[in-house]
């Protein structure tokens, strides 16, 4: 498989020539569409790669849209990440504190 930054130029190409300009918000709303179907996908352990990819596909417009590189996002975020505490909350989440 290509890297992520390759992946987010060709799909950055792709989705300004099929739907053109700026569209931050409308890529939202469908990524959070698509976060629904993974979660029903989980439900039913059917389709949960196809829509996990669904969502990485609009994850990565979003960040051509937005002019930022998500593999840099994802490194610095990943060094917050691992300076952090982790906790289980009652609710059986386990969450940074």
């Amino acid at each position: 498989g290509d890297s992520l930054a390759v992946w987010q130029a060709t799909l950055g190409a792709w989705t300004d020539a099929t739907f053109g300009g700026s569209r931050t918000l409308e890529t939202l709303i469908h990524l959070a569409e698509e976060v629904g179907e993974l979660l029903d996908a989980e439900k039913t352990n059917i389709g949960y790669d196809e829509e996990a990819a669904d969502a990485l596909i609009l994850l990565l417009c979003y960040a051509h849209r937005r002019g930022f590189s998500l593999a840099e996002a994802l490194a610095r975020k990943h060094a917050v990440n691992l300076g952090r505490e982790w906790r289980k909350g009652a609710d059986g989440m386990i969450r940074h504190v």
